[in-house]
């Protein structure tokens, strides 16, 4: 896949995350790091840009690989919807919406 942009996203209760690519050899290469993660950054992410002839590429055998951290200042267990932890992107060429979770792949 070649990427174009790619952000992190998190809701209220999210301090930092990082975006990274792990090659199979184990080597991780930081993408995206909002180790200041701004509340604005809910509504209007911050994008990683890469050109059309200089895109993020990944290969096969890598993988995409979200990390955040959260302040948990409600007393109660944080859960999705109301609070996630996730990696975006923009690819090309583009065939429609694609997503990856728990390490599967899928497209409606």
């Amino acid at each position: 896949m070649k990427f174009a942009m790619l952000t992190n996203h998190m809701h209220e209760y999210g301090i930092s995350a990082i975006g990274e690519l792990i090659k199979p050899d184990g080597t991780h290469i930081e993408l995206v790091n909002d180790s200041i993660r701004l509340p604005e950054q809910k509504f209007n992410p911050r994008y990683v840009r890469f050109s059309k002839t200089a895109p993020m590429a990944g290969s096969k055998g890598d993988i995409y690989h979200t990390r955040c951290t959260w302040k948990n200042t409600t007393g109660s267990p944080l859960a999705f919807p109301s609070e996630m932890c996730a990696g975006v992107g923009f690819y090309f060429p583009g065939r429609g919406m694609i997503s990856c979770g728990d390490g599967g792949w899928s497209a409606p």
